[in-house]
């Protein structure tokens, strides 16, 4: 993977960026423009056409091959952590059959999402939520909401698709996924960043700028408590709630979950920040499919910071003397990519540690899980 040049058209992109956010702003939506954006569908779209391998079980894009098959159920999974996998299993086929209806233009793929939606649509019993008390099914509101969010809007220009049956959807999730994104839960942050990434992938799908204004505040908000810098000021690190770990080192790029730690390993020690840092990257992706690029631009140093330092200590299988236990976790997860591809590939910047964990071999059988998915694939090189 070679540094890409600024050139002339990226500079003008970054000249523009002004005119989008003020477009943004005034609440017109650009579609798609969720997390998956026209340019990288449609990026994928003319690779599969040029190498039709490459769609199949055996070629590149395999794990979506696998997972946009036909459905069967007449009603949806309810919200218990008992039917967790099973909403996830349904989150995950709706996306991956919106994303292989764009790349490949088989309509077969779209009538099986929009199946899913309608039976979703029609049966989903919604998120339970009790006013001030933060529980799981805010997290799983987050992890749905996001697949589901980003499936229902590369869906959207499918003419098969009917207003009546968009607008049942654009309902469920005003009604059964809203409330359960809008109170923003207290615990560790990668909940909080999970369920912004949701909010502004639905609110995106259902046009309401009001949850895109939120969901970026929110961000803003949730930014430097979670992903430190040393400039930083007015922060309780303190505090217990959530905490911070008690890390050995406050260095940039260090989360307030860096240091979390299980009870026998793999140890949690970046496993959980790859969830976090997914989700940031994820939002601003999609702040910038809808011409604001002052997310990624006023967080560069920022999301930066935390991409290479949580590379290089994986790399390592060493915390780097940021924390008491020094095991870095096992788990691997398509988190970079969507930071790569932006600050990289559109930026130019030099992201040493990042890029080296990429180019691994072992990079391809990374784990693709909840609302990390396939990022390798949508947004990879």
């Amino acid at each position: 993977m070679k540094r890409r040049a600024i050139g002339t058209a990226a500079l003008a992109l970054m000249g523009s960026a002004a005119g989008l956010s003020a477009q943004a702003a005034a609440g017109a939506f650009t579609h798609p423009g969720a997390v998956n954006g026209k340019e990288e569908l449609d990026r994928v779209r003319r690779h599969i056409k040029q190498f039709p391998q490459a769609w199949s079980r055996t070629g590149r894009y395999a794990p979506l091959f696998e997972l946009a098959t036909p459905y069967g159920r007449e009603s949806a999974p309810r919200d218990t952590q008992a039917d967790a996998e099973a909403t996830k299993q349904d989150a995950r086929k709706a996306y991956a059959n919106a994303l292989a209806w764009y790349y490949t233009g088989d309509a077969a793929y779209a009538a099986t999402a929009i199946r899913i939606f309608d039976v979703w649509a029609a049966t989903f019993p919604g998120y339970r939520v009790t006013p001030g008390v933060s529980a799981q099914s805010q997290l799983h509101a987050g992890w749905v909401g996001a697949l589901l969010g980003s499936a229902a809007e590369v869906l959207r220009t499918f003419p098969g698709w009917s207003a009546q049956q968009q607008a049942a959807v654009r309902a469920m999730f005003e009604s059964k996924f809203y409330p359960a994104l809008h109170q923003a839960s207290d615990w560790n942050g990668n909940v909080d960043l999970t369920q912004i990434d949701a909010l502004m992938n639905i609110a995106v799908f259902n046009e309401n700028p009001a949850w895109l204004a939120e969901a970026k505040a929110r961000l803003a908000r949730r930014n430097p408590r979670y992903f430190f810098l040393p400039t930083d000021t007015g922060i309780d690190y303190s505090s217990t709630n959530p905490s911070w770990f008690q890390p050995t080192r406050w260095t940039a790029g260090l989360t307030q979950e860096t240091c979390r730690l299980n009870a026998r390993p793999p140890n949690d020690n970046g496993h959980h920040v790859q969830f976090a840092l997914a989700s940031a990257l994820r939002a601003a992706e999609v702040a910038w499919n809808q011409g604001d690029a002052s997310v990624y631009d006023d967080n560069q140093v920022r999301y930066v910071a935390a991409m290479e330092l949580l590379a290089a200590q994986l790399q390592a299988g060493d915390m780097l003397g940021v924390c008491r236990d020094p095991v870095a976790t096992l788990s691997r997860f398509d988190t970079w990519w969507i930071g790569y591809n932006h600050y990289h590939r559109r930026r130019g910047v030099e992201l040493p540690h990042t890029t080296r964990l990429l180019e691994a071999p072992s990079a391809r059988a990374w784990a693709s899980d909840w609302n990390i998915f396939f990022e390798s694939l949508t947004h990879g090189d």
